[in-house]
């Protein structure tokens, strides 16, 4: 049986080209850049991505969700929970919880719970991902501790 994860010890952007195969990416000590998440377009069978707390923010959110939302049909799991992702990224995520059908939930807990607490997503964030859970059959929760949200539209 081949082992179709890749954990901690194999973390390489050039390992990533000899695992098309790869089912699961966990990894939570690294910088998960921009060009990081390029790569993860290539993977059609990947099911899980468990990246909190690698200092994702914007700029590696956008490339990354945008990338999936085309690729990984069978993408069940995102974890993307601490990582300074604010509400410019929000609108990106939120295309990209619309387009995965599969999509179970964005931290693993729970197949109605999406996660996105100790980001900055603000106001107009939360407001986008709310709307996606609210029209998305299955969703039942979105945390957003953590959060900075106030009344004033930002």
């Amino acid at each position: 049986m081949v082992d179709n994860n890749l954990t901690e010890g194999a973390l390489e952007e050039n390992a990533f080209e000899t695992c098309p195969h790869m089912k699961t990416l966990c990894h939570n000590s690294i910088k998960v850049g921009v060009s990081m998440s390029k790569l993860f377009s290539n993977f059609n069978f990947l099911t899980i991505i468990k990246i909190s707390y690698t200092n994702l923010e914007n700029g590696g959110t956008i490339v990354l969700v945008n990338d999936i939302k085309n690729s990984a049909p069978s993408l069940k799991v995102i974890e993307m929970a601490g990582n300074n992702i604010t509400y410019e990224a929000a609108p990106d995520i939120a295309a990209c919880l619309e387009a995965k059908r599969h999509l179970k939930s964005m931290e693993g807990l729970d197949s109605r719970y999406i996660d996105t607490s100790y980001n900055d997503l603000r106001r107009g964030g939360a407001l986008s991902l709310a709307h996606v859970v609210v029209k998305r059959k299955g969703f039942k929760m979105l945390n957003i501790d953590g959060n900075v949200i106030s009344v004033k539209r930002h």
